[in-house]
C-alpha cells in the first residue's frame, strides 16, 4: 500500500473540496491510501498552538510517505512558491502541484482548465437559475497560473472608445489614457482607471 500525502490550507473551500474528492475517488480501488493533511499558514500567529501549523512537514520526511500533492492554490493567498520549493526540496519525495509549478526535480504540476471552468459556470447560471446579469471578480492576486487564467477569461480584448462624438471598437493595446471607454448594459469592461 502506498502513502500519499495531501497538503491542503483549508477544507473549508470548495476548490479544495473537489479537488480532494477527485483526488479520493481516483484512489479508492487502488492500492493508495489518502493522508490529509490541513496545514495552517507557516507564519501564523493566532493563539499557543501556532507551533503546530507547519509540524505534518516533518512527518512527510519519514518513511511511512511515499509522495505528496500540494493542492497549492488553496494556500497562494500566504504562502510563496519559493516559500514550498525550500521546504520541499529538503524532502525527498515525488511532489505533484496542483496549481502552481514549484521548480522541483521530482515534481509533476497540474492546473485546473479554467475555460470549461467559467462556461460551465455560465451555463449553471443561465440554466438552472435563469440570470441574466454575471459578474465575477478576480483572484489574481495570487498570481498561480490558474488565477492569470481565469482574469484572462474574463477580461475582453476589444473595448469601444469614443472619439470625436463616434464609438470605435479599439484594442486593449490602443487605449491610453484619457480615452472615454464606452460599456453597454452587460458588456464586460476591458480596462480600469
Amino acid at each position: 500500500m502506498k502513502n500519499i500525502a495531501v497538503l491542503i490550507h483549508s477544507l473549508t473551500v470548495e476548490y479544495a473540496v473537489q479537488i480532494l474528492n477527485g483526488i479520493s475517488s481516483y484512489c479508492k480501488d487502488k492500492d493508495v491510501r489518502v493522508i490529509i493533511f490541513q496545514l495552517n499558514d507557516p507564519f501564523a500567529t493566532y493563539g499557543v498552538f501556532d507551533y503546530q501549523n507547519w509540524s505534518a512537514i516533518e512527518y512527510l520526511k519519514s518513511d511511512e510517505i511515499d509522495g505528496v500533492i500540494i493542492i497549492y492554490g488553496s494556500f497562494s493567498m500566504t504562502v510563496s512558491a519559493e516559500y514550498f520549493r525550500k521546504v520541499f526540496e529538503k524532502i525527498n519525495r515525488p511532489v505533484v502541484s496542483v496549481s502552481m509549478e514549484l521548480g522541483l526535480k521530482n515534481e509533476i504540476t497540474t492546473y485546473v482548465d479554467c475555460d470549461k471552468v467559467y462556461d460551465d459556470i455560465v451555463k449553471h447560471f443561465i440554466n438552472k437559475h435563469h440570470c441574466k446579469k454575471i459578474a465575477f471578480l478576480s483572484a489574481n492576486a495570487t498570481i498561480s497560473k490558474e488565477a492569470i487564467q481565469r482574469l484572462v477569461k474574463i477580461t475582453p480584448n476589444k473595448a469601444r472608445i469614443k472619439i470625436n462624438d463616434e464609438e470605435n471598437e479599439v484594442t486593449l493595446d490602443e487605449i491610453k489614457q484619457g480615452d472615454i471607454v464606452i460599456a453597454k448594459p452587460g458588456e464586460k469592461i476591458a480596462v480600469d482607471g
